[in-house]
């Protein structure tokens, strides 16, 4: 397409640049983000709205608790869930936000597939059922990781293994943790109340289908809208994805994240974590991704967690000793 002209003369182009979805501070942001690429610059037709927030935190865990606190905000003032959406990169990044909304009680929906309709969560369903287990309590869930490693191939290296292993341990990882939080509560907890609770979320799950914030990965997000964005996680490593080492292929990552900015009408949320747990449980440090340079944010200093404007440049975290360690 972009050759056509060459290839075809006398052939016109016609530019197609009037956007009539997003706020021009959405669209000043996105701008920057493709002023070194052939795409021009899109222009705003609708009037001025907020500008889009940029911020750091400490670790991941603090950056899915600033992710739930903007969405519950957006609710209080009025933001229909369903004009909700977070972004991320690949499916095996969903399971924590997941978890994080449904232990704040916020419905969702997640695009393509629910979490209970999985394969792999479906199989590890079925094998507890199967599963005479007479433990209870913390020593149940210690029980069911032995069950999940021995049936079902848990515990494997999932950063070794691509994307869709990733997924899989990522998945089979938050049955666990939902396990984990049931047992701390109750210590008698069995295996027959376990299977209850998850029939029970699987059922609500499916209720909010409809209604719920929306959970989808930036490719299955073209062509959609919201009023609000979420993009968290944009970090070296996981947007620009680390297999993306030719030119060719960080472009694209490049065009992923404005897709990503321009699904929003009127919010849009970014961020970045300084340290994050991997599907290994081993913690990595993080640096920002190489796109928030290029939009210019202006974050918190080291460890903190703070809202911005767009408009200043970004300061990375000190880099740690033997390297980045962003994996």
């Amino acid at each position: 397409l972009l050759r056509f002209e060459a290839r075809h003369p006398g052939a016109r182009t016609v530019a197609l640049l009037d956007n009539y979805r997003s706020t021009p501070q959405i669209l000043e942001l996105a701008n920057r983000l493709i002023a070194r690429g052939s795409r021009d610059a899109l222009r705003a037709t609708r009037p001025p709205g907020p500008q889009p927030t940029i911020r750091r935190f400490a670790d991941d865990e603090a950056e899915r608790r600033g992710l739930v606190d903007g969405i519950r905000e957006l609710l209080r003032r009025g933001t229909d869930a369903r004009e909700i959406a977070v972004l991320v990169r690949i499916n095996a990044q969903l399971p924590e936000v997941e978890q994080a909304l449904t232990r704040a009680g916020i419905a969702f929906r997640v695009r393509g597939q629910r979490f209970f309709e999985r394969r792999e969560v479906r199989q590890a369903r079925q094998l507890l059922r199967r599963t005479r287990l007479s433990a209870s309590g913390a020593q149940l869930v210690a029980e069911v990781r032995s069950l999940f490693v021995d049936r079902l191939g848990f515990g494997t290296e999932p950063e070794a293994a691509g994307e869709e292993a990733q997924e899989r341990h990522a998945s089979l990882d938050l049955l666990l943790g939902i396990m984990a939080d049931l047992a701390e509560d109750d210590p008698e907890l069995d295996l027959r109340g376990v299977l209850a609770e998850l029939d029970r979320r699987d059922a609500d799950e499916a209720a909010g289908a409809s209604t719920g914030v929306n959970l989808v990965t930036y490719h299955r997000a073209k062509g959609l809208e919201w009023d609000a964005v979420f993009l968290p996680a944009l970090e070296e490593g996981l947007l620009p994805i680390r297999q993306a080492k030719e030119e060719d292929a960080i472009a694209e990552e490049r065009r992923l994240l404005y897709v990503g900015i321009t699904r929003a009408r009127t919010h849009l949320w970014l961020s970045w974590a300084d340290r994050r747990i991997g599907p290994n449980g081993r913690e990595s440090s993080r640096w920002p991704s190489r796109f928030l340079d290029e939009v210019r944010p202006r974050t918190a200093g080291q460890g903190g967690v703070a809202g911005t404007t767009a408009g200043a440049r970004a300061t990375r975290p000190a880099k740690p000793a033997g390297g980045q360690g962003a994996n």
